[in-house]
Parts: structure tokens; sequence; C-alpha cells
């Protein structure tokens, strides 16, 4: 089941994945995966992007997935800021931290997603049933060339990628 999919890509399931390896970090580097400052083309709330970049911090991971192209003046401030920010990060309980002088509570994202009923169920089936169409993923790996083209081309042309 695609849509109810604890295991499916997506910004809860980053956070909550990396929460639970943080233990490993005396082992291992952990990072969130990815971190966003964008708004454009880009769905994450503002809730979503801070959790990102708090998890950032704790995991003292410093990068972003965002093209400077696409960032405003203001965005570009919030990266400089926080690929400057060298806030202490103590822990403080099992999901919460202690960043700088704010405390950052996890606690949100780690729980695994309410199981689908009814309609959702169905979508879900019949979404992963399409998963494994070879005719589905060539038409949407079509349909991902193509916007990429696009996104290509009005980078060239030196306009933002979504806004006209």
């Amino acid at each position: 089941m695609l849509l109810a999919n604890h295991a499916t890509p997506g910004t809860r399931n980053a956070i909550r994945t990396t929460v639970h390896r943080l233990w490993l970090a005396p082992l291992v580097r952990t990072d969130p995966d990815a971190v966003y400052f964008c708004s454009t083309r880009n769905a994450l709330t503002p809730e979503q992007k801070r959790l990102l970049q708090d998890l950032a911090r704790v995991c003292n991971f410093k990068a972003t997935s965002d093209l400077p192209q696409w960032l405003t003046g203001e965005e570009k401030n919030q990266l400089r800021a926080f690929l400057e920010d060298q806030s202490a990060v103590q822990p403080a309980g099992r999901y919460q931290f202690q960043i700088g002088n704010r405390l950052v509570d996890f606690s949100s994202a780690v729980g695994l997603p309410r199981r689908a009923k009814g309609i959702e169920t169905v979508l879900s089936l019949v979404v992963g049933w399409l998963g494994n169409q070879p005719w589905a993923l060539k038409l949407l790996d079509e349909m991902g060339k193509r916007s990429l083209k696009k996104m290509i081309g009005e980078l060239q042309a030196g306009v933002t990628p979504g806004l006209r």
C-alpha cells in the first residue's frame, strides 16, 4: 500500500527514520536526507521545512537540496544563517533536543501513519498495482523527463521555474 506505507519517501518518514537512527551517531553519520529553504516547487509546510532544518542541525548536516536560482533573497539569508549556525545541540528527551536556546520536539513526526481505511485502501491498492506495471513506470518516467526538460529550459531562459 503506497499511500499509507510508512516506508514511502516523504518528509515525515525521513524525519522519523533519521530520529530513530540517531543512536548510531557514534558509529556512522546520520543525515535527514534533504534540507529545504525554497518555497518554489516545494509542497513542504514551513513546519516541515523547519523540522528538517532542525534535524540537520542535530545531525551536524550542512547542505541543502535547493538550487540557488530558486531561492528568494530571504530564503538565501535563511540558508546562510543555517550554514553559519554554531548552536550547541544537546539531547533533552527521547525525541527532544535543545538547539541553542530553543527546545525542538520531533514527537509529532515519529509515529507511524494511521492505517488506511475505505477508499484510501482501494486507492492504495490501485497505485501499488500501477507501480508494478512497466507501462505505468515508463509513463511516469516520460512525464518526469518532460518536466525536467521544461525546468531546464526555464532556468536557461532566466525564469524561476514554476513562476511566470
